[in-house]
């Protein structure tokens, strides 16, 4: 496969990216960071708040690196900012006005994976990334695509399942056999299930 940019055009990018927002990426961690402790502590609205974090973030991305950087090399890129904009829109609407997205206190399996996954997003993968040798400001800082991926696959694993198959946004016209007409882990009742 051809890529429409050369191995160092893409790092030129992240430079131009890097440079242009400084300090900004530091905002984007120290959020990432809030996000993180708020999903640890769990409180009612953690969902709500983490989720509207997210949809910023992955705004942030579609605007601000694909669209304003990304683009002068990948005419691809329009549409992975669209990608990113769904993304966001998810977020928005599923944890944001649905209230889907919800967390639980303590520790499992789960939570420490993706745990694991938003500290290696945050501190590991530039650590990664040095050591491969790709030294700031040419490297991936949080905000841009990698980062922000695995660390919202990180902040994902660490949400609380629905119990008894409830899943928010589904009618409540289906048989009870199918989804339950009331679940105490959503937010709302009957016509959320």
């Amino acid at each position: 496969m051809n890529l429409p940019f050369t191995e160092a055009e893409f790092f030129e990018v992240f430079a131009a990216y890097n440079q242009a927002i400084w300090p900004f990426q530091f905002v984007l961690t120290v959020a990432a960071v809030a996000m993180v402790m708020l999903v640890l502590a769990a409180p009612a609205r953690a969902g709500r708040v983490v989720s509207l974090g997210l949809a910023v973030l992955w705004v942030w991305l579609a605007v601000g690196y694909h669209l304003a950087f990304f683009w002068s090399i990948n005419p691809a890129a329009p549409v992975f900012a669209a990608i990113s904009l769904f993304a966001a829109g998810a977020f928005l609407w599923e944890g944001v006005l649905l209230q889907s997205l919800r967390f639980r206190p303590g520790m499992n399996a789960t939570k420490t994976l993706g745990l694991g996954a938003t500290i290696f997003a945050l501190a590991g993968y530039p650590v990664v990334c040095e050591l491969l040798g790709q030294h700031y400001p040419a490297a991936p800082s949080f905000g841009l695509p990698c980062p922000t991926t695995i660390f919202t696959f990180g902040v994902l694993l660490m949400a609380a399942r629905f119990r008894d198959g409830c899943f928010p946004g589904r009618s409540p016209g289906r048989s009870s056999a199918q989804v339950p007409h009331s679940c105490s882990a959503c937010p709302r009742t009957s016509s959320c299930c």
